[in-house]
């Protein structure tokens, strides 16, 4: 049976998050020392926001009519620079597949989605973290390892 794609609303925000929080364990994100339930809560508030604001764009593979896999980007807005006068990028992130539906191209289905959009609101730099699985995929759309990103966190 063959898959469909759409764009995410508001009301899917229990599936996103739930995918969110599969890819962040699956990536090693997450801890059994860490509070999932507060985390849940807390994506899923911010999904129903962002998604229904448009701040985070997602797009959803289905299979008979059940969400299987996502894809979704967040524009962040920076100071122009000499490659980009508006200053925008989009940061890909929630790239996720149901281990029963791997193999199947939709990581693949939904990265050309998201770039598609990306490319229709002409942003020049996409940025996304991607494990090594993914990096595959995302290396034959063009995209570069370079490893500069320096990070401080505060807890």
């Amino acid at each position: 049976m063959p898959y469909s794609v759409r764009e995410a609303r508001s009301g899917d925000a229990d599936v996103v998050t739930e995918f969110r929080l599969a890819m962040s364990r699956d990536a090693g994100f997450l801890s059994d020392e860490d509070d999932l339930e507060a985390l849940r809560e807390a994506t899923r508030a911010y999904m129903r926001e962002a998604l229904a604001s448009g701040e985070f764009r997602c797009w959803l593979a289905e299979r008979d009519g059940v969400p299987v896999a996502s894809a979704g980007v967040v524009l962040r807005r920076q100071p122009p620079n000499r490659r980009d006068l508006r200053g925008r990028e989009a940061y890909i992130l929630n790239v996720y597949t149901l281990p029963e539906h791997r193999r199947n191209g939709l990581a693949t289905l939904l990265t050309e989605r998201v770039l598609a959009w990306c490319e229709a609101q002409d942003i020049k730099k996409l940025v996304l973290h991607a494990t090594e699985d993914g990096a595959r995929i995302y290396e034959r759309f063009g995209f570069k390892d370079e490893q500069r990103e320096m990070v401080l966190r505060r807890d």
